[in-house]
């Protein structure tokens, strides 16, 4: 059974048109199936909106809408940050939990070898539209470790990467 590699995109203008840039490879196809996990605006997710979103939601209309049947392999799939969650509360954290939940989902349905997400220099979750508390960041990262551990085994960490 193969593993699957998550891969935090530390985004610059250095990878513009490349690997690690969502418009770029949404696009191009890869011989890895990958799913792309980006920042989300909480009511274009509740909203099931699929219209193209600023940063990495640029992927969005490449999501799975389970209640409309399209893109029934999910190559993006959202995480909501905000607008506006300065910290996690019960509420919010909540939301990123069914979000995972989606995830999860989508990771039984496929055999995924690479899943994307935004990160930060420092390692934490990369934002630049919302700029959500840290304590919020930090819960979207380990809810990716948890799962990165999930599909790995107790060998996770080395499947738990950085790109920029």
């Amino acid at each position: 059974m193969s593993k699957t590699i998550f891969i935090g995109s530390i985004y610059s203008q250095k990878i513009k048109g490349k690997e690690g840039d969502y418009a770029y490879m949404i696009h191009n196809t890869s011989e890895k199936k990958r799913l792309l996990i980006y920042n989300e605006n909480y009511k274009q997710w509740s909203n099931l909106d699929l219209r193209p979103g600023g940063g990495n939601a640029i992927v969005r209309p490449f999501r799975y809408d389970h209640q409309n049947n399209i893109n029934k392999w999910p190559r993006s799939l959202g995480i909501p940050t905000g607008p506006g969650w300065v910290s996690l509360t019960q509420s919010n954290k909540e939301i990123i939990d069914l979000a995972f939940e989606n995830i999860d989902r989508a990771l039984k349905q496929d055999n995924y070898d690479e899943i994307w997400w935004s990160a930060s220099k420092d390692h934490n979750l990369g934002v630049s539209i919302f700029t959500p508390g840290d304590d919020v960041r930090k819960y979207i990262v380990s809810k990716l470790k948890e799962l990165c551990k999930s599909e790995n085994g107790e060998t996770w960490e080395k499947y738990f990467l950085f790109y920029s």
